[in-house]
């Protein structure tokens, strides 16, 4: 479906009736990008069925946006080539190399450019 597989920008919202829990998932899965998808439901079980099935940097449940920049979220598909936000967002971005010395961990932190 065109509309569930392409970006769209603006004050729009799309909504599709789906039958059944798989149809929905299969519907969000079908596309290039996964950076990430809104769910509302008042069925809890239903987000923890659901949310692990679906391919996706990130997943709001009956709210639209909010992230902890402590998490990162990114590179499911064609969404991008790194990580964003936190800890990993930093690491991604660097290299790690071993040098061992009795007494010391020796790790040291490489920029990648």
């Amino acid at each position: 479906m065109r509309i569930a597989s392409e970006e769209i920008f603006g004050p729009v919202v799309a909504l599709l009736k789906f039958s059944t829990e798989e149809e929905a998932i299969a519907i969000a899965n079908d596309t290039e990008y996964g950076l990430g998808y809104d769910l509302f439901t008042q069925d809890v079980t239903r987000v923890h069925r659901v949310m692990p099935k679906i391919r996706a940097g990130i997943g709001w449940v009956n709210f639209y946006h909010p992230t902890f920049n402590e998490m990162p979220w990114g590179i499911y598909k064609k969404s991008g080539t790194d990580r964003e936000l936190g800890w990993y967002q930093f690491l991604s971005r660097c290299k790690t190399s071993q040098y061992p010395r009795y007494g010391s961990s020796g790790m040291v932190l490489e920029n990648r450019q």
